[in-house]
């Protein structure tokens, strides 16, 4: 069952993926700030998909995992009703069909 796996699966998920969210911006801030990068079309629709990623693990995080340990209910709790809980169901309703209208664009690119 999937509460076997807890809270493992979650620290591995903020392990692993707290550091590789802080190297994936620094490499997505970095590209931004080379010309060559900036100016072509293909590399704006990669960092955009990377962007919309980056936000789908934030948003994956706080959504479905941080709400499993105990530590993190007052901060859910003074949320519940709030436009930042509006604003996080928003973006997980979202993140999969941005996600998937970036990598068209990606492959779209590619083929041209």
């Amino acid at each position: 069952s999937f509460d076997f796996f807890e809270p493992y699966s979650t620290i591995s998920a903020v392990v692993i993926g707290t550091p590789t969210f802080v190297l994936a911006t620094f490499v997505y801030a970095t590209l931004l700030r080379i010309p060559q990068f900036r100016d072509s079309a293909y590399f704006r629709v990669f960092i955009a998909h990377g962007f919309i990623d980056l936000l789908a693990f934030l948003s994956n995080l706080l959504r479905n995992r941080l709400p499993l340990f105990p530590f993190f209910n007052r901060f859910f709790y003074s949320i519940r009703e709030s436009d930042w809980a509006t604003t996080m169901c928003t973006f997980a309703v979202s993140m999969p069909r941005a996600q998937l209208v970036a990598q068209l664009l990606i492959s779209c690119n590619r083929l041209l």
